[in-house]
């Protein structure tokens, strides 16, 4: 990675400097790689929309203003392909061999909350995987520290905790 400020890399990114442009957007990668799998669910899709993200933006440089919000256009790129290969998907439907006819007569199910379209997101993708177990301990301890325990949420009142129960 050569050490030039950001206004001279993509100086030579627009005069078509394939390593300065890599050198401007691989830093970015993981986070759009995460973003993608937000918003698609699967790993492989979102490492194909994120090469798609390069790609487009190297072919599209010279529409980009410059400044500080290189990230942001990425972003936006990123985000655009995502939603146009959402709507290029066809609706999985549920087969209907598949599930026995519903009783009226018994209750309604609980409403699923939780996403069960999302594939799993490997370990060694998180950044945290890169840093080694003690970065684990120290994520775990931080979220563990900032939650209030059950204890501490009964005293507080309840205008502050219904909020937090959508």
């Amino acid at each position: 990675m050569t050490e030039l400020p950001a206004e001279a890399r993509l100086a030579a990114a627009r005069s078509g400097d394939q390593q300065a442009f890599s050198d401007l957007a691989e830093p970015y990668r993981a986070e759009l790689l995460v973003h993608c799998y937000r918003l698609l669910g699967g790993v492989q899709d979102a490492e194909d929309m994120v090469q798609e993200t390069f790609l487009r933006a190297w072919k599209r440089l010279d529409q980009f203003s410059g400044g500080q919000y290189f990230r942001a256009w990425l972003y936006k790129i990123a985000t655009n392909i995502c939603l146009d290969a959402l709507d290029r998907r066809a609706r999985r439907g549920l087969a209907t061999g598949s599930f026995p006819a519903a009783d009226p007569r018994l209750p309604i199910a609980p409403e699923i909350t939780e996403p069960i379209w999302l594939e799993p997101f490997p370990d060694e993708l998180l950044p945290a995987a890169v840093l080694g177990p003690e970065a684990h301990y120290s994520l775990r301890e931080s979220i563990t520290s900032a939650m209030p325990s059950i204890g501490t949420l009964a005293k507080w009142p309840k205008c502050w905790i219904s909020p937090l129960r959508r």
